[in-house]
């Protein structure tokens, strides 16, 4: 086979050099992201990669990064409707060729936000505020945190501004989501209200 085919239609065409998105709509990114787990589904409660784009989104919006900045936040993370969520640390071994991936992620911008263009800056930035949500979800979902989350937490905590720290603590009721369908439509609405066409 040499196509992935997508919630709604779409496809991911897979005969060239690299992956080409032929067809893709912001419903088929919200339909499959809020079916997609994060942390392998290891957590007492299954946190979804919708419910983890929404929450960088919020946090991206309570620092005043701006509409694109926002649309951008929700969509950092829609390659894994096509990959799933590859856990980081699996990720390096090179399963899938990073610039494969970035790749693939400016198709689906292009497609479904054509106006999402933001500065170096505010990509950095919005990955740096990536890898805190991270931080605190693991905090909040692992009934038993590894100890090594303390060593995570003490060095993150260190370099991250007090705004970020006191912005991902606010959207953290993000976990009490958990009928897909629901986190569809959050996602959905997150999305219109910063200037997302559906």
């Amino acid at each position: 086979m040499s196509f992935v085919q997508l919630f709604d239609g779409g496809i991911v065409d897979c005969t060239g050099d690299r992956p080409k998105v032929v067809k893709i709509t912001v419903h088929a990114i919200a339909r499959q992201l809020s079916r997609i787990p994060r942390w392998c589904a290891a957590t007492d409660e299954i946190f979804t990669v919708a419910q983890h784009s929404v929450m960088v989104c919020c946090v991206a919006q309570r620092l005043g990064l701006g509409a694109a900045a926002c649309r951008y936040a929700l969509l950092h993370d829609a390659v894994e409707i096509i990959t799933s969520d590859m856990p980081g640390p699996i990720k390096r071994y090179g399963r899938i060729d990073k610039e494969v991936e970035e790749s693939i992620l400016v198709q689906i911008i292009r497609a479904v936000d054509g106006r999402c263009a933001i500065s170096a800056y505010l990509l950095q930035y919005i990955d740096y505020i990536d890898k805190y949500v991270a931080m605190i979800e693991a905090r909040l979902l692992f009934d038993r945190p590894d100890k090594r989350w303390d060593d995570v937490t003490a060095r993150v905590a260190r370099r991250t501004p007090r705004e970020i720290i006191t912005a991902c603590l606010l959207y953290s009721d993000m976990v009490r989501y958990q009928d897909p369908s629901e986190i569809e439509q959050l996602y959905l609405n997150t999305w219109v209200k910063h200037g997302g066409a559906i």
